[in-house]
């Protein structure tokens, strides 16, 4: 649901102000970055963007401290297109900082920094210290996001451990960062490693010093003390693991498959690439197909898009709360198909904006959700949601419902209610019927078979102008005929 129409003004100055913004170096891109504060009666009180007043301020430091310096904030709104920063060199202060000093009440963010190693920091910061989060509309954050895209894409590509910053500044989840201490480097897939250095284009050797030191840089390995040894980290664990569930029996995956009163179940493991092909052979094989009668040619494709409950998959084991010992759990049923996944969204995130597919690009677990990037696995930052909805839409199904149930994201697809095969007819085909030849082509979809007699009393027609309108249809390859005489009958070609 998109935000007031006040909230819309200020969040539109912010993205127009973030447009004028002033980098500061030249061996690494800086951030486009406009930021707008409000009173509590709605009236501005000064915008800003990066560099206003001088070479490297930041924008709300700008605003904050060298616009606003004799002003009461109390209450105020502040409206800034990228997440406040955390760490700044010492003696500069944080502006996540400058803004709970200047007791602003609400803080508006258009993306999370883009480092996985930082993302959601600065959000969880001020929402421990009482101030209240919220993102942008979706339609700026693409803004936000365009114009920023070369500093995006440095950081998607980032390589450094960014060590220095404080334990204050805890991130939206540190339970994949922590070392699984019972585990050791002999328990990583060599072949899942190879496999991640290939889409990372590196060549380090397999094992070696100079390998276990990259992956300790990117957070996958940890070591107390450069005396002592390395640990796998969580991340290590659930995405290199030969047998994550031996240290993380929540990485399991349930699956069921209820046809009729008889219900399959299965549990899934392994490293989560690998589990998320296992679910994908699974649809495969329990998901309702439909028929698509193409001419004098079917296809036969799931009733559900597969890129559409993939999706789901991929934001249920990688957004999932991994502190918890629940597992993913997904159900097929005839008509519809459930993907439960444990941990409610973090905040600012909520289920209006689920609901509404408006919800910004925040995960839970921003190196797992990188590394699906790499792999091609995850759309785009903040693009899941609202893929989900057109690839059900276009397949003339109702978008996916999102609901939260016992502690869990529950994603629902709700197919045809219709029970048994379906049959589709292309839209080419479809477009040169008439209303009474598409008449005759439901009522074959309803009842399998049908007669030329069954036509002209359904349609009040003569045996004329149904054995005409029977002929059309034959000719263009979506019936056919069968038996003769008074036992001719007509089904879907290919049936």
């Amino acid at each position: 649901m998109a935000s007031s129409k006040r909230d819309r003004k200020y969040m539109k100055i912010a993205v127009g102000e973030m447009l004028k913004s002033r980098a500061e170096h030249t061996i690494r891109i800086d951030p486009l970055v406009g930021a707008v504060l409000v009173d509590p009666s709605g009236k501005e009180l000064g915008r800003a963007h990066r560099g206003h007043l001088r070479t490297g301020h930041h924008a709300e430091f700008t605003l904050l401290e060298r616009m606003s310096s004799n002003m009461d904030l109390t209450g105020s709104t502040l409206y800034v297109t990228l997440e406040p920063c955390i760490i700044r060199n010492f003696p500069k202060v944080p502006c996540a900082k400058h803004i709970v000093n200047a007791r602003i009440k609400k803080v508006f963010v258009g993306i999370p920094d883009p480092s996985y190693k930082i993302m959601g920091k600065g959000i969880n910061f001020l929402q421990k210290n009482h101030i209240e989060v919220d993102f942008f509309d979706l339609d700026f954050v693409e803004q936000i996001r365009k114009a920023n895209k070369d500093f995006i894409e440095q950081h998607e590509n980032e390589e450094e451990k960014f060590s220095e910053i404080a334990e204050e500044f805890e991130g939206i989840s540190d339970k994949t960062n922590e070392p699984v201490r019972t585990a050791s480097l002999k328990d990583l897939s060599y072949e899942e490693i190879r496999r991640y250095l290939e889409v990372r284009g590196k060549e380090h050797k397999i094992p070696s010093e100079e390998l276990w030191n990259y992956l300790t840089k990117l957070g996958f390995l940890y070591r107390d003390h450069p005396s002592e040894g390395l640990f796998p980290t969580v991340a290590a664990i659930l995405l290199f693991g030969n047998d994550p569930v031996d240290f993380l029996v929540q990485s399991k995956v349930l699956v069921e498959a209820h046809k009729g009163d008889k219900i399959t179940t299965e549990d899934f493991s392994g490293p989560l690439l690998q589990i998320l092909n296992k679910v994908e052979d699974f649809f495969k094989q329990n998901v309702r197909s439909i028929t698509e009668i193409k001419g004098f040619n079917r296809e036969k494709n799931l009733e559900f898009p597969l890129e559409a409950l993939r999706e789901a998959v991929v934001n249920a084991i990688v957004h999932r709360d991994y502190s918890e010992g629940a597992r993913v759990h997904i159900k097929a049923f005839e008509n519809k198909v459930i993907v439960r996944s444990p941990g409610l969204p973090p905040k600012p995130l909520t289920l209006e904006k689920m609901r509404s597919f408006e919800a910004p690009p925040y995960s839970r677990n921003p190196l797992l959700a990188i590394t699906f990037h790499y792999f091609e696995k995850m759309e785009e930052r903040g693009a899941g949601l609202e893929k989900m909805r057109k690839l059900m839409v276009d397949n003339g199904l109702s978008p996916p419902r999102f609901d939260f149930d016992s502690g869990y994201v529950v994603v629902t697809f709700f197919g045809s209610d219709i029970s048994g095969d379906l049959i589709r007819i292309s839209e080419e085909l479809m477009i040169k019927l008439n209303d009474t030849e598409l008449k005759i082509v439901e009522f074959v979809k309803k009842n399998k078979r049908v007669t030329s007699s069954d036509i002209r009393k359904i349609l009040g027609i003569t045996r004329e102008t149904a054995n005409q309108h029977l002929k059309k249809l034959i000719e263009e390859g979506i019936i056919e005929k069968r038996g003769a005489g008074p036992s001719t009958y007509y089904v879907f070609w290919g049936s």
